[in-house]
This record gives C-alpha cells, structure tokens and sequence, in this order.
C-alpha cells in the first residue's frame, strides 16, 4: 500500500472512533474476534512463564523474523497456556489513533499465532495505545506488542522465580 492509501484508510478507521468517550480510551478492552473466559484478575493467579516483545518501529505489519521467531516460542508454550497480546503505541498520535493502532498491531499477532495453530480462545487481545504520554513520539521501545503467556501455576513446568511474573 502506498502512503496516500494508509493514511486515507486510518482516517477512516479514525473517524469510526471519533464517538469513544475519553473514559473509555483509558480503559482497554480485549478484541472481538479473540477472547478467553479468563478475567485480568484470574491471570494474577496464573504464572507468567514467557513473555516475547515483538517490534513494529514505524509500521503495522510483522516481520518475518518476528513471525519465525514467535513460531519457535509457540511450539515450547503448553497447550492450556493463556496468551495474552498486548499492543503499544509511542505518542505519536491522539489517545484515539494510539488505541487503534496499538489494536492493529496486537491482532496482527494474534492472528500470528492462531494461524499457527492456537485456538483464539486461549488469546487475550488488548489495544493500550500510548504507554509513556510523556515519552518522545516516534520511541521504538513504545512501538510493539507483548507476548504474554500464562499457565496455571498447577500446570507450571518451570523450577524456577525467574517466569512467575511476581
């Protein structure tokens, strides 16, 4: 897609979002499409045992390198894991842009990972937009999506602190 298509096309998506309260801005939601019945506050209970940050500096789309590399991790997680996909934006934008955005780029992961075999079911998709409203636009730490993934701690397979989340 050109320059001209992009920015036409997230105006658009911009101006679908226009109606948010700012209330709700705040608050992030998990996606449509992916969802498991497990709440933010039940995952307190699970064991963080892997947590993969994938970069999308200055774009929407994921690398190929980011695509293997996040193929290799999947293959280790346990089959009852939760994933939870969190996506970020730099400043860069309004409140509303950022949320859209960092939406965009975590469901380019989940659907990453679904294509690779993990039911959506088990995915937790929330847009955070803009971490650091203070931080510098264009911040390539503020541009990506975490990987999270959780097992409960019955299930845990590792010996040691360093994945519980604690």
């Amino acid at each position: 897609m050109n320059h001209r298509r992009i920015t036409t096309l997230g105006m658009l998506i911009v101006t679908g979002f226009a109606s948010i309260q700012a209330s709700e801005l705040k608050n992030p939601v998990p996606r449509e499409r992916f969802g498991t019945a497990i709440s933010a506050e039940d995952l307190e209970n699970y064991a963080l045992i892997d947590l993969k940050p994938v970069y999308f500096i200055g774009r929407t789309t994921c690398s190929a390198q980011a695509k293997a590399s996040l193929t290799t991790h999947a293959k280790q997680w346990p089959t009852q894991s939760i994933i939870e996909v969190r996506g970020y934006a730099d400043n860069a934008g309004s409140a509303g842009e950022n949320i859209l955005l960092s939406g965009i780029r975590a469901e380019v992961v989940a659907n990453v990972l679904t294509g690779i075999g993990i039911p959506p079911e088990r995915i937790r998709v929330l847009a955070l937009g803009a971490i650091d409203p203070d931080g510098r636009a264009g911040d390539p730490k503020h541009q990506r999506v975490d990987v999270r993934v959780f097992v409960e701690p019955s299930t845990s397979t590792g010996t040691s602190d360093e994945g519980s989340g604690r």
